[in-house]
């Protein structure tokens, strides 16, 4: 039975299969099965008889691997690329301008609840009338 030797730092991970960790395994295994799924439908979507669908098969499926292993084995500032996509999608779906309104010290509350009280009858009176 062979020992197991598990790592003791942080940044060691385990190889898995062929000297490969598991990020690195289930990142190529999401890039073949994206690249068969192509493979296999592309000529649903494109009409081409003869060489042509076998060309466009290869090239996507080509473009695909390629961006597999690019994502797989780059690293930035010693992180994997899929952690900089996260980072970019939380960065572009964050608002960038806030905006305080504080409320005037000589409006009186009253007049600010009625306010927002008249704005969710009309609001409701939209949404009744099939408006948004």
């Amino acid at each position: 039975m062979k020992k197991q030797e598990f790592p003791t730092f942080i940044n060691q991970q385990p190889t898995v299969v062929f000297g490969r960790n598991m990020r690195e395994l289930m990142v190529i295994l999401t890039g073949l099965a994206l690249s068969y799924l192509i493979w296999a439908n592309l000529g649903v979507v494109i009409r081409v008889e003869g060489v042509g669908i076998l060309v466009c098969r290869i090239v996507s499926v080509a473009i695909v691997v390629a961006a597999t292993i690019v994502v797989t084995f780059v690293k930035i500032a010693s992180r994997p690329l899929e952690e900089w996509a996260l980072v970019g999608i939380f960065y572009y779906c964050t608002p960038k301008i806030f905006i305080y309104m504080p409320f005037e010290d000589d409006e009186p509350l009253d007049e600010v609840a009625a306010g927002i009280a008249q704005h969710q009858k009309n609001k409701k009176q939209n949404v009744d009338d099939g408006f948004n």
